[in-house]
C-alpha cells in the first residue's frame, strides 16, 4: 500500500509502487498528522488545572498595537513536540480530555487495547452483502468512482457474461447492483424529512400565494452523522479529542493551526465543565456547519438548490479539507418560491428567515457515548460551533439587515467605525429598550420577531460563531469585485473609452507575459475571462500586482500590495502570535492606502460588509485557529459531488428525491471501503481470487523476456546502449523528468539559440554531438 498519507493505492509488488512514488515525488511521504491526544497526553488530576487563563482573549481595536493587545499564555508544561526544526509545547485542557472507555463508557487505563468489537460488528473477511472482494470492487469502481449510468453498466455485464459463457457476471444488469447497494446498512444514515408552512397573522385580501403552500426539508440525523465522521477508521492520526494551546518553546508565544488550538475551544470545554462537573474525561465536540446555495442548470424549472454541510471540531484542517468524509452533506433546505410581485416583501423575506431557523434548530445538546475509527469509546459532548457561509447566510443566521455586519454593531454606513460585539443578550436588551421594529432596523440594523436558532440551545450565540471566509471576504469579495473593479472604474473614469480600453488590453497583455513558472497559471488572454472561480481569483493574484505598474497610481499599487500581504498572511496553515501582529500592521496600511479611491472619486464609501470583515479576523484567528480550515471553499467544492454531479445523474424528473439516494449509496460505498482497507482486505490485489493463473502467465512472459535478452547479448552490434554495468559504491536514487511544454518565445535556430543561452560556438557544439552520435559502434575485438 502507497505510504503517502491520504493515498490508498495499493500494488502487486515494490515495482509499482516504486514507479508510483517516483511519478509522484512532489508528494510528501513522510506523515505530517498530529496524534490523537487522548488521556496519555492529557493532564492529570493532580496537575495544575488549566484555569480560565488558558482561553485569553484577544480584545481587538484597529489602532492598537497588536503584540501588546495579545497577552502572553502561562508558562508551558514539559510536553514537547518536534515540528520543522522546533518543538512546540502543547497545554491540554486538564478535565475535558477525552478519556478511552469500553463500550460501557468505563475509563480504561493507559495503555489498554481497544475493547473487543460487539458481535454485531464486521470482523475478519467479511464482506457482507457482497459475496467478494471482487464483487464490492466492481460496484465501487462502475458506481462511486466512474459513476456508470444504468445502461452502461447493463451493456457491461452483457460484455462479461459473452466473454466467460461458463461463468455468470458479478452482476446480472443495473438492477441487480443498485440493491447490493441498497441492503448495506454500515454507515448509511436514512434520509428523513419534514414541512414548513407559514402560521402568522395574515388578512384575507392580503393573502400571498407563498402563504399557503408547504415547503419541504431533507436532513439526515446529526447524531448519526457525527458517528459515521468520528468512526471513520480513515481519520485514525487525524483527531485531536482535547482543547490545547500550541506554544513555541523559543519564545513562549501561543501558534494556531487547527481548530482545537484556539481559543473557543478551550473556552467552552472550561464552561461544559463549570455547569456538568460529572463530564470531567469527556471530550468536546462542536458542530462546524455550513451552507449556500447552488445552482445546477442555467434551464428554467427547479435548478436551484439550498445544501448544508456538517464537520466537527475534532478533525484537523487538513482532515476537513480532503474531501474524505470529513466534511458531510446533512440536509437540503427549504427555498421558498414566489412571483415577482411578493418576492420583496417583508413578510415573504421574515417568512423565509424562519424556515431557515427551523430547519437548523435539529442540533443535539446532550453527551454521546461514541466509538471512534480507532477502536475506543468516548465519552462526547456536543456543542454548536462556528457556521461557514457568505455574507447572505451570515445575515439570515443573524437575523440582520442588510448591509449590516453580522458580528458587530457597527453603523451601516460607517462599518469600521465604533461598536461593540453583537450577541443574544444586546439583542434582547434592544428589544427591551425599542419596541417599535423600525427603531431596531434603522438604529441597529436587527430584525424584529425571530430570534437566531442559536438562542435556543446553550453555550452558543451565532454573533460570535460566524466563521471566517477567505474564499467570498478576501479572495472573490475585496480582491475581485471591488480592487479590481475599482482600477478598471478609474481607467474608464481618468482616460476616454478607447484609452481606458488601450491601457487594459496593456494590462492583459502583461499578465499573459508572466513567465513559466511553477504555481504560476498562465492567463493567454489575460483577466477577460467571464467565469472568475476562487483558484482564478488567486492565480491571478500573483501577477496582477506587477502587471497594473506603472499603469495607475503608485498609490493603488501600495494598496493591492498591502491587501495582497494581508491574504497570503492569513492562509497560512500555522498563525504565530507574530504572524497576527504582521496581519494587523497589513490590515492598517491597507485602510491607509485605499482612500485613494475615496480622493480619485471612485468610490464615496468603504462600508462593505465584506471588506469590514477584514478587522475581525485578528480575532477569529486567535478563537478558531487558522482560517483556511473554515473557508466556505469547503462547502462549495462539495456541490460539484453532493448536487450537481447527482443532479446530471438522475432522470432530472424528481432530481432531488434521487440526489438523496445517490448520496446514500455514495456514503454506503465510502464507507465500506474505508472499513474494508481497514481491516486489510483490500490491500492485496485485484486478482487475488486468481493469483495462481496469473501468476503462471507472469512466468511465461518473463522466461521470454529473459530469452529475448540472452539473444541481444550475442549480438554485438545491439550493444551500443550498453553503459558498462554498475559501478561499485552506494547506490543512488536518480531520475530524469522531462518538462509537460516547451519553453515559449525561445530561439529556435543554433545560431540564434547560442547567444542567447551564453554559450559560444553552440552550433560546433551541437554538430559535434549529433556526428559522434552517429558513428559506427566500435567493435571491442578489433
Amino acid at each position: 500500500m502507497c505510504p503517502v498519507p491520504g493515498c490508498h493505492r495499493t500494488f502487486k509488488n515494490h515495482t509499482g509502487l516504486g514507479n508510483h512514488l517516483h511519478t509522484h515525488d512532489h508528494l510528501n511521504y513522510s506523515s505530517t498528522s498530529q496524534s490523537d491526544s487522548d488521556s496519555d497526553v492529557a493532564l492529570s488530576d493532580d496537575e495544575p488545572n488549566v484555569e480560565p487563563v488558558l482561553h485569553w482573549d484577544v480584545d481587538f481595536d484597529p489602532n492598537a498595537n497588536f503584540d501588546a493587545s495579545i497577552s502572553l499564555p502561562p508558562q508551558p508544561d514539559d510536553r514537547m513536540e518536534a515540528k520543522k526544526g522546533h518543538k512546540i509545547e502543547r497545554q491540554f485542557h486538564a478535565k475535558l480530555n477525552g478519556r478511552k472507555c469500553d463500550s460501557e463508557g468505563n475509563v480504561l487505563p493507559e495503555g489498554a487495547p481497544p475493547p473487543a468489537p460487539s458481535p454485531t460488528e464486521r470482523q475478519g473477511n467479511d464482506w457482507r452483502p457482497w459475496q467478494d472482494g471482487l464483487e464490492f470492487r466492481m460496484a465501487n469502481l462502475l458506481y462511486r468512482k466512474m459513476q456508470a449510468s444504468a445502461g452502461n453498466i447493463d451493456e457491461l455485464m452483457e460484455i462479461l457474461a459473452a466473454r466467460a459463457q461458463e461463468e455468470q457476471p458479478l452482476f446480472a444488469d443495473h438492477t441487480d447492483l443498485y440493491s447490493t447497494i441498497d441492503v448495506c446498512t454500515d454507515g448509511a444514515v436514512p434520509w428523513e424529512a419534514f414541512s414548513v408552512k407559514y402560521d402568522g397573522p395574515w388578512e384575507e385580501e392580503k393573502l400571498e400565494p407563498w402563504m399557503d403552500s408547504e415547503f419541504m426539508v431533507y436532513y439526515q440525523d446529526l447524531w448519526e452523522v457525527l458517528h459515521r465522521q468520528l468512526g471513520n477508521p480513515d481519520f485514525i492520526g487525524e483527531m485531536e479529542t482535547t482543547p490545547y494551546q500550541a506554544i513555541s518553546a523559543e519564545d513562549g508565544k501561543r501558534q494556531y493551526q487547527n481548530f482545537i488550538s484556539g481559543n473557543w475551544a478551550m473556552r467552552e470545554a472550561d464552561k461544559i465543565v463549570d455547569v456538568h462537573p460529572d463530564t470531567e474525561g469527556a471530550m468536546l465536540c462542536a458542530t462546524i456547519t455550513g451552507s449556500d446555495k447552488t445552482t445546477v442548470s442555467v434551464a428554467t424549472g427547479q435548478n436551484d438548490y439550498y445544501p448544508a454541510y456538517l464537520s466537527n471540531s475534532c478533525l484537523t484542517n487538513n482532515a476537513r479539507r480532503s474531501h474524505c468524509g470529513g466534511v458531510s452533506l446533512f440536509m437540503f433546505l427549504a427555498i421558498p418560491k414566489t412571483t415577482r410581485d411578493y418576492q420583496n416583501s417583508p413578510e415573504f423575506r421574515k417568512f423565509c428567515r424562519h424556515i431557515f431557523h427551523q430547519s437548523l434548530r435539529l442540533f443535539m445538546t446532550k453527551p454521546d457515548l461514541v466509538r471512534f475509527g480507532d477502536g475506543y469509546y468516548r465519552r462526547v459532548v456536543y456543542s454548536i460551533g462556528p457556521y461557514i457561509g457568505d455574507y447572505p447566510e451570515q445575515v439570515l443566521l443573524a437575523c440582520i439587515v442588510q448591509g449590516w455586519c453580522a458580528r458587530c454593531t457597527a453603523d451601516h454606513k460607517d462599518l469600521d467605525g465604533p461598536s461593540i460585539p453583537r450577541s443574544h443578550e444586546h439583542t434582547c436588551l434592544v428589544d427591551d429598550a425599542m419596541p417599535s421594529a423600525a427603531d431596531k432596523w434603522d438604529a441597529y440594523g436587527i430584525i424584529s420577531g425571530i430570534m437566531p436558532f442559536t438562542y435556543y440551545f446553550p453555550r452558543a450565540d451565532i454573533h460570535a460563531l460566524i466563521a471566517p471566509d477567505i474564499l467570498h471576504q478576501l479572495i472573490k469579495g475585496t480582491y475581485k469585485d471591488h480592487l479590481v473593479t475599482w482600477i478598471q472604474e478609474y481607467l474608464e473614469l481618468e482616460n476616454s473609452k478607447a484609452e481606458a480600453a488601450r491601457i487594459m488590453a496593456d494590462i492583459d497583455q502583461r499578465i499573459a507575459a508572466a513567465p513559466l513558472f511553477p504555481a504560476l497559471w498562465c492567463f493567454p488572454e489575460g483577466r477577460g475571462f467571464k467565469q472568475w472561480t476562487g483558484n482564478d481569483s488567486k492565480a491571478l493574484m500573483k501577477v496582477y500586482l506587477a502587471a497594473i505598474a506603472g499603469r495607475v497610481p503608485d498609490e493603488i499599487v501600495q494598496t493591492i500590495a498591502a491587501f495582497t500581504e494581508f491574504c497570503y498572511l492569513v492562509r497560512r496553515d500555522v498563525i504565530t502570535e507574530d504572524t497576527i501582529y504582521q496581519i494587523g500592521q497589513a490590515l492598517d496600511q491597507f485602510h491607509k492606502e485605499r482612500v485613494i479611491f475615496e480622493q480619485l472619486e471612485v468610490r464615496d464609501t468603504f462600508s462593505l460588509p465584506r471588506q469590514h470583515s477584514l478587522i475581525h479576523y485578528p480575532v477569529l484567528i486567535a478563537e478558531f485557529g487558522s482560517p483556511n480550515g473554515l473557508c466556505s471553499s469547503i462547502t462549495e467544492s462539495k456541490h460539484i459531488a453532493a448536487v450537481k454531479e447527482p443532479w446530471r445523474w438522475s432522470s432530472c424528473n424528481q432530481p432531488l428525491s434521487e440526489t438523496l439516494v445517490i448520496n446514500e449509496w455514495m456514503d454506503k460505498l465510502e464507507w465500506a471501503e474505508a472499513d474494508f482497507r481497514h481491516r486489510g482486505m483490500l490491500s492485496g490485489p485485484v486478482t487475488e481470487g486468481l493469483s495462481e493463473r496469473f501468476a503462471h502467465q507472469a512466468d511465461i512472459r518473463a522466461i521470454e523476456r529473459l530469452l529475448a535478452l540472452q539473444a541481444m547479448a550475442v549480438n554485438p552490434d545491439d550493444d551500443e546502449d550498453d553503459d558498462g554495468g554498475p559501478v561499485d559504491g552506494k547506490q543512488m536514487g536518480s531520475g530524469i523528468r522531462l518538462a509537460c511544454k516547451h519553453v515559449k518565445n525561445l530561439p529556435r535556430h543554433p545560431d540564434t539559440l547560442g547567444p542567447h543561452l551564453k554559450i559560444d560556438d553552440f552550433s560546433f557544439f551541437l554538430k559535434s554531438f549529433i556526428y559522434e552520435q552517429n558513428l559506427p559502434p566500435i567493435n571491442a575485438t578489433t
